[in-house]
C-alpha cells in the first residue's frame, strides 16, 4: 500500500504534537510529511510537497485555513478540517463536501475521517470553489432571521438588526438597530448558543454583542466597547484577550 502524504496546518504546536502522536500509534499508513502555523507557510509546503491530505485549522493566527486555499490555483489534495469550535464543524456537515475533525481529536472521528478519505478519489477543486464554504463559515446567511417569542405572539428580526443582547436575569432584551428595545423570556446563553454563529461574542456575563456592532474599544484597566447606537459595554477582564483576538480576526 502506497503511503499517504499528509500535512498538518495548524497555529498550535501542541495541536500538531498530538495528532501526530495518533497518525505515529494508529495510522501507520499515513507520512507527514511538512508542517506549517500559517496560511503563508502552508502555501509554501503545500508547493513543495503536492501532499495527498492537509490536515488544516479553520483559524489561524494569521488568517485562516480557507486563506490557504485560495492562494492555490488548484485544490489537488483533499483536506480534512480541524477546529476547535463546533458551530464551524456543523456548518462544514451542511455543505457535505468537506470532512472535519473537532478538537481535541478523537481516534474514533479520526478513524472515521480516514476513511471517508479513502472512499473518495482526490478532490480537484479550484481554490475559488472554497469562497462560497468559507462564507457559510464565518458569514450570516443573507437575510437571516430570529423569531422572538413575545407574551401575545412572536417577533420576526433581522439577525443583522441586532446590535446586542443584555442579560436581565431569566431575561433577555434585544437592543436593534432602530433603537426599539425587545424583552423576551429566555437567558442569554439560550441566545448565545444561536448567535455566536452569527459574528456575535460575549464579552461580559450580562453582554452578548455584534462584532459589525461595534464602533471603539478602549483598552485600559476598565476596557469597555462603544457600540454604532452609542451605548458603553464593559469587556470583563477575564474575556478581554479572546474578544480582541476574535474581533481582529
Amino acid at each position: 500500500m502506497n503511503p499517504i502524504n499528509c500535512i498538518f496546518i495548524d497555529d498550535e504546536s501542541s495541536a500538531r504534537k498530538t495528532l501526530k502522536s495518533i497518525i505515529r500509534e494508529f495510522f501507520p499508513e499515513l507520512r507527514v510529511v511538512a508542517e506549517a502555523e500559517s496560511p503563508r507557510e502552508g502555501v509554501q509546503v503545500i508547493r513543495k510537497h503536492a501532499p495527498d491530505l492537509v490536515f488544516l485549522d479553520v483559524e489561524l493566527q494569521y488568517g485562516t485555513g480557507f486563506d490557504v486555499l485560495e492562494q492555490l490555483p488548484e485544490v489537488n489534495f483533499q483536506v480534512i478540517f480541524v477546529t476547535a469550535y463546533e458551530q464551524y464543524a456543523r456548518r462544514s456537515f451542511r455543505v457535505a463536501a468537506l470532512d472535519y475533525l473537532l478538537k481535541p481529536v478523537r481516534i474514533s472521528e479520526m478513524k472515521e475521517a480516514i476513511a471517508r478519505f479513502r472512499e473518495r478519489t482526490a478532490s480537484h477543486f479550484p481554490g475559488s470553489a472554497y469562497r462560497k464554504v468559507r462564507e457559510e463559515f464565518f458569514d450570516p446567511a443573507p437575510g437571516a432571521k430570529l423569531i422572538l417569542p413575545e407574551s401575545n405572539g412572536f417577533f420576526i428580526v433581522n439577525v443583522e438588526e441586532i446590535i446586542r443582547c443584555e442579560s436581565a436575569r431569566n431575561y433577555t432584551i434585544f437592543h436593534l438597530s432602530n433603537a426599539t428595545q425587545r424583552v423576551v423570556a429566555k437567558t442569554l446563553k439560550d441566545y448565545e448558543e444561536i448567535l455566536l454563529e452569527y459574528g456575535f461574542f460575549r464579552v461580559h456575563k450580562s453582554h452578548l454583542i455584534s462584532l459589525n456592532g461595534v464602533r471603539h474599544i478602549s483598552r485600559g484597566k476598565q476596557a469597555e466597547i462603544e457600540m454604532i447606537n452609542g451605548d458603553r459595554i464593559p469587556i470583563s477582564r477575564e474575556r478581554k484577550d479572546a474578544f480582541l483576538d476574535q474581533f481582529m480576526r
